[in-house]
């Protein structure tokens, strides 16, 4: 059997590189093919430094820091080589121009290559962190979006002082690359997740929206058209948009009628100025409006009395109108109307019964002043009155008596009369003969009261005799009166 063919040195080196090309490029297939899936974002960091260091040539420890939410601090992502206890020492250190490796090229938005991290300025902080553990270069690469943001950086340490060779660094740039890409998709998927939850959750919230407006409308519908109020919608010029049914009940209008500027025709022209005036300075400031109460014609051509209360909800893109609740208080006026003409009739009423009262006091008086008299005449001259005069005087008290029930009488009929006094019942007699009379019972009642009467016996007077008696006979008594006279 033959020998195969021996391979020299220069096809051994180039079957060497063209399979390690293969390798490195079967690695970048596999990450790749992790970032277009949808693997966790750490779990495809972390394929990354393990492709980047079998890649690398010997660089076996690597790591990628990512800015934090607040674009200062650099927070551990993935590693592979490095110690537990490294990786947590530099896990939120800022990024800044002097701040080793990788927080100078977060800062410097370029690569920082340290060659001995045991001498380098930049690591004097920190290189007491890197000692214990034989690390002594780093170089640290930013990772970058397509706009330039910086996301974080890869950084690759090598156990002895020295620089990466021109592929060492190609290759790290090209791994730092696919960690940026990794990370800005990762960004771009969360965001994506959270503006599709936002969006269900906006459909979500305009469905109920949309439930709740038209429950809210069919609430609406169902009170305006039941309510016994006048309701109207009316635009900023004035022009009603909308009347409730009830319009037709109150004012005899229907709905259809009452749209666009009828309403301002049919209101009382007193009325009208200080409406227009009141409404147009009222669209001008949303709110509630002034009550007012104002006269609208009803179909019938007769006046009704409206309390009107408005809100301004022009600004509100769900309403822009002014709403006006009105109620028909015609009957309410009407009554207090009459409630206040009762009260000024029984005002007026208490003042004519204590003035008739003051004169009825006067009046009972006399007549109970003659029974008195008669009486107190009587007792004193009984021994030296004969029988006809006894009886004389019983028939005088008797007299006053009877003119005392008739006055008791009238004062009973006039205090079931509310509204007037009663006319007097009237009749013909002689002047003289009652005088004569009334003469009679004052001087019985004042003894030594001298008395003079003078006329002719015929005159006659057409009145209540009972109550001219009684008229006569008070003003007889009066202290200030010297002489009573009667003419035709």
């Amino acid at each position: 059997m033959d020998n195969p063919p021996k391979v020299n040195g220069h096809a051994q080196h180039a079957l060497l590189s063209i399979t390690s090309h293969a390798a490195d490029l079967r690695r970048i297939a596999e990450v790749a093919a992790a970032l277009t899936s949808d693997d966790d974002v750490w779990q495809v960091l972390q394929l990354i430094v393990e492709a980047a260091a079998q890649s690398l040539g010997g660089l076996t420890h690597s790591s990628i820091l990512l800015l934090g939410s607040d674009q200062r601090t650099l927070r551990h992502a993935a590693s592979v080589g490095l110690p537990p206890e490294y990786t947590a020492a530099i896990d939120g250190i800022p990024s800044g121009p002097t701040v080793g490796a990788c927080g100078a090229a977060v800062w410097k938005r370029k690569t920082i290559i340290t060659e001995d991290l045991l001498t380098d300025p930049n690591w004097e902080l920190y290189r007491d962190l890197a000692r214990p553990y034989g690390l002594r270069a780093v170089w640290s690469v930013p990772l970058k979006a397509e706009g330039g943001q910086v996301l974080g950086t890869f950084a690759a340490y090598q156990m002895e002082p020295g620089r990466p060779t021109t592929q060492q660094l190609e290759m790290l740039e090209l791994f730092a690359h696919l960690a940026a890409v990794a990370v800005a998709h990762a960004v771009t998927r969360t965001r994506e997740k959270q503006l599709v939850e936002e969006t269900q959750q906006q459909i979500i919230a305009l469905e109920a929206a949309k439930t709740a407006l038209q429950a809210s409308e069919s609430r609406f519908r169902a009170l305006v058209e039941h309510a016994t109020d006048l309701v109207v919608q009316l635009d900023e010029q004035g022009a009603i948009l909308y009347a409730s049914p009830s319009h037709f009940r109150i004012l005899g209008y229907t709905p259809e009628q009452m749209l666009g500027p009828f309403v301002w025709q049919i209101i009382h022209p007193e009325d009208l100025p200080a409406l227009q005036k009141s409404f147009a300075e009222g669209v001008e400031h949303p709110g509630d409006l002034d009550t007012l109460i104002f006269r609208i014609r009803h179909a019938d051509g007769s006046w009704r009395m409206l309390e009107a209360m408005a809100n301004n909800r022009l600004g509100d893109p769900w309403v822009r109108a002014v709403i006006v609740n009105s109620r028909d208080i015609t009957e309410q006026v009407r009554a207090q109307e009459e409630s206040e003409q009762a009260r000024a009739t029984a005002e007026e009423l208490a003042r004519q019964r204590s003035d008739f009262v003051a004169a009825a006091s006067h009046e009972l008086r006399t007549p109970l002043t003659a029974v008195v008299g008669y009486a107190e005449l009587l007792r004193a001259r009984w021994p030296v009155l004969n029988e006809d005069q006894r009886l004389e005087q019983v028939r005088r008290i008797a007299l006053a008596a009877t003119r005392q029930q008739r006055l008791v009488e009238d004062l009973l009929l006039l205090s079931q009369v509310e509204t007037s006094v009663s006319a007097p019942q009237g009749s013909s007699f002689v002047v003289a003969a009652m005088v004569r009379q009334a003469v009679d019972e004052a001087q019985g009642s004042y003894l030594g009261q001298v008395i003079l009467q003078a006329g002719p016996p015929i005159l006659r007077m057409h009145a209540d005799p009972d109550r001219a008696l009684q008229i006569v006979a008070n003003l007889l008594v009066h202290p200030g009166l010297n002489r009573l006279a009667f003419r035709r």
